[in-house]
């Protein structure tokens, strides 16, 4: 969430507090006069970076991540509106995650 934080120009626990009181990343990103447009792309941005560092940390292969960035953008678009959460599966393993079996990359 520290992404969406920055392009909303507030900090991050500001943004966690206004989720847990049950508001979205696009209502938050509108009450501080910021386009969710300016959030959702500086979510893919920061998503697409991690899972650059998944390939070359070896653990996604590059066709896995060029199948999650094709995603990212719906994906995003979605939990910014509040379809989804941030951290649903689909998206690079976690750092400590040592399975690499190509088509991997979702969590059990």
């Amino acid at each position: 969430l520290d992404a969406a934080a920055a392009a909303i120009g507030i900090d991050s626990e500001e943004l966690r507090a206004a989720l847990r009181d049950g508001s979205t990343v696009a209502e938050v990103a509108q009450a501080h006069d910021v386009d969710v447009q300016t959030v959702i792309d500086a979510l893919v941005a920061d998503a697409e970076k991690a899972v650059d560092q998944a390939v070359t940390d070896g653990r996604i292969t590059e066709d896995r991540a060029a199948e999650i960035k094709a995603n990212l953008p719906d994906r995003i678009t979605a939990m910014v509106n509040g379809e989804g959460r941030f951290g649903d599966d689909d998206g690079p393993p976690p750092a400590d995650e040592s399975d690499t079996t190509e088509g991997s990359g979702t969590a059990a």
